[in-house]
């Protein structure tokens, strides 16, 4: 069976000559059933939201600390933080408070140090952000050689923003943002929210992205003294260039993420760069999503969630797991990109023919499309829930030529 498309919009078979509509079949496929109907448009996210776009990153920082949520978990850290400071001299120019926001602002940035984030703070274009985040007015400063201060006053400086980590404590910052902001946000919209949650969780986008730095995840030798030097980043890792890795090698590390319909992360984890994305998935599917968001979805007989993935993902490990998670899995085996390279790859695939045990006259190809000898694709979907909620998806053909009936299992 070979991939071959003539001009007129039909899929010849080389052997037997027959020709199926591929127009017929895409309007057979566009009947969505109990499966979610994606989303014309692109994906909402907070820069591209209308009641947003006029908003400043501080600005949005200040609603962000304003949420039941950042009251409740990181008022009661921050008023213990800010009690524990030494009471003797002159008071601190900011307190934890305002230097967490600081770091929230960071965090927002997606900037890796606050070095970066307070460019964007101290710049002649952060005005709106400094009035929102009270950095606007000049501090008393405190300590030896005043003078050579030239920072711009109000704007923490890196070293107070350091001190305040260091007092906070590194690891711990990271795990309360991590382990209790992030999933006590998601709870907290579920709750709210819960019908427009259980709208737009039945499709959930999965990827990864490379978070690079110039630190280094390797032990170094000096060669002269032989002395080993400890890696200068912590948790990270290394990849290797490769030619289908552009902008992803080096050190550092990957955050991988489901995102609903409307561009909501409902579970991310951030691992070693040289990490499986694939496993890293699957292991959030099984422990963060389980615990997290499976209480809060009730899918039934009626209706099915889709995740979807590029074709890093495609792996039985994810497929498996998302058919745990009650979903079902929407996922090329071999990447659609628009580099030559791909697109080459994807042409071989379509003339792999694979026969399928059991049921002479049905093949597959490379992309996992079934059609029989006589050019009948099989293409009808059907799906099932396990007690146990788990997702169970074939999918049937029928040729009225001598094939006859065909119905497979997904990991079959």
């Amino acid at each position: 069976m070979s991939g071959e498309r003539p001009k007129n919009g039909r899929t010849k078979d080389s052997d037997t000559g027959s020709v199926t509509s591929l127009a017929a079949v895409k309007e057979q496929r566009l009947n969505y059933g109990r499966l979610p109907k994606p989303d014309k448009g692109t994906v909402p996210y907070a820069n591209c939201r209308e009641e947003l776009a006029d908003l400043t990153l501080g600005e949005k920082v200040i609603i962000a600390t304003r949420t039941d949520v950042w009251t409740r978990l990181m008022v009661p850290i921050l008023d213990e933080l800010e009690a524990s400071r030494p009471r003797k001299g002159p008071a601190p120019a900011y307190t934890s408070h305002e230097l967490e926001l600081a770091v929230l602002f960071t965090r927002m940035a997606g900037k890796e140090r606050y070095s970066e984030a307070r460019t964007l703070l101290a710049g002649d274009r952060g005005g709106r952000d400094r009035r929102a985040l009270g950095f606007d007015r000049p501090r008393q400063r405190v300590g030896r050689n005043l003078r050579v201060v030239e920072s711009l006053d109000g704007v923490p400086s890196e070293k107070t923003v350091w001190r305040h980590l260091n007092r906070f404590g590194l690891e711990r910052n990271e795990a309360i943002y991590e382990q209790l902001l992030f999933p006590a946000i998601v709870a907290e919209h579920f709750e709210k929210f819960p019908e427009q949650m259980a709208a737009e969780s039945r499709i959930v986008d999965f990827d990864g992205s490379a978070i690079l730095s110039h630190y280094s995840s390797f032990e170094r030798k000096n060669r002269k003294t032989g002395e080993v030097k400890p890696p200068t980043m912590s948790g990270g890792g290394f990849r290797p260039r490769t030619d289908s890795n552009a902008g992803k090698d080096g050190h550092g590390w990957m955050l991988v993420a489901g995102l609903t319909s409307t561009g909501l992360p409902l579970v991310a984890r951030i691992e070693k760069l040289n990490e499986s994305e694939g496993g890293v998935v699957a292991a959030m599917l099984r422990e963060e999503w389980r615990e997290r968001i499976s209480p809060h979805i009730n899918l039934t007989d009626e209706q099915f969630g889709v995740m979807a993935f590029d074709a890093a993902y495609s792996g039985i490990n994810v497929r498996t797991a998302v058919h745990e998670a009650g979903y079902v899995p929407n996922c090329h085996a071999v990447s659609h990109a628009l580099r030559e390279r791909s697109r080459e790859n994807a042409r071989r695939h379509d003339k792999y023919t694979w026969a399928i045990e059991g049921k002479p006259g049905w093949k597959a190809n490379g992309h996992r499309e079934v059609m029989c000898a006589h050019g009948t694709p099989a293409t009808k979907k059907d799906f099932r829930r396990k007690k146990s909620g788990e997702a169970v998806a074939r999918i049937d053909g029928d040729c009225s030529e001598g094939c006859g009936h065909i119905s497979i299992t997904a990991g079959d």
